[in-house]
């Protein structure tokens, strides 16, 4: 039995190649440039594994004892950073991420894993509004008795209009509730109503800026709730230059010059 299928569309999404060019792409990060962005927290992050969801949603598709068997060994460090996952709260679709969640449900909460913490640049789907990247992170204390489950938002506007993600921060943060409580674990949730950057067209840099700053915090919930993370268009910039930097060094042949026009492919 297979988790869910992928379309042609889908498939060409999630596999196209990182548009980390030089510029901030107008569309916003692709699937696997996020991807990229989070495993590079991974790599600057003691005690941290990555899971691929371009690998995962792929094996999702073709063999769910595959799929599972890469989450669990994501899942033997004690933090944990994914790719990008997208979800339709208002729609109550779940699938990709309730698929990852009900192992690492259980590895958050078990003592004998070392897993404690784990951070998700989510995509939320909406039929009235753009797609919209936010950063989730699920926090377990030392006993494995409670977890703070965090979402943080770029603007954080409640005025009901094409930037007010609040309703469905709000059913996401309940559908991940009842997950943990069915594991006999206590849950506390939050969501930002300040906002952390008010650029438009950044919220995957944005995004997986707060998921990388969540995973690294002394108390990702105290963090959360004092809402010292803020993000210039300077910072913004900054962190793009750097993933770019770093996508080029690590695939060099994205960096060639052509003999026609010396133009970067």
């Amino acid at each position: 039995m297979h988790y869910f299928t992928l379309d042609k569309e889908s498939l060409d999404n999630i596999t196209r190649k990182p548009n980390l060019t030089l510029d901030i792409p107008k569309s916003g990060y692709n699937f696997r440039a996020t991807n990229y962005v989070a495993s590079q927290t991974a790599a600057q992050t003691a005690g941290c594994s990555f899971l691929d969801t371009t690998q995962y949603c792929i094996l999702g598709a073709e063999d769910c004892d595959k799929a599972d068997d890469l989450v669990i060994d994501a899942c033997m460090d004690e933090k944990l950073v994914t790719g990008e996952i997208g979800i339709n709260p208002a729609g109550n679709n779940f699938l990709a991420l309730d698929c990852i969640m009900n192992i690492t449900a259980q590895t958050l909460s078990r003592e004998d894993i070392d897993q404690r913490r784990m951070a998700v640049p989510l995509t939320i789907a909406a039929e009235d509004k753009e797609s919209h990247g936010v950063a989730l992170c699920i926090d377990s204390d030392k006993d494995k008795k409670h977890v703070d489950i965090m979402i943080l938002e770029q603007h954080a506007l409640r005025d009901g209009g094409k930037l007010d993600y609040s309703k469905e921060i709000g059913l996401t943060l309940d559908h991940l509730q009842k997950i943990f409580e069915m594991q006999g674990v206590s849950v506390s949730t939050y969501q930002n109503d300040k906002p952390i950057c008010r650029e438009k067209g950044v919220c995957g840099i944005v995004s997986a800026e707060v998921c990388k700053r969540l995973l690294q915090a002394d108390n990702p919930m105290k963090t959360a709730q004092l809402g010292t993370i803020k993000i210039s268009r300077e910072k913004v910039n900054e962190l793009h230059h750097a993933n770019f930097l770093n996508y080029q060094k690590d695939n060099p042949l994205q960096n060639v010059k052509t003999k026609d026009n010396g133009c970067q492919r």
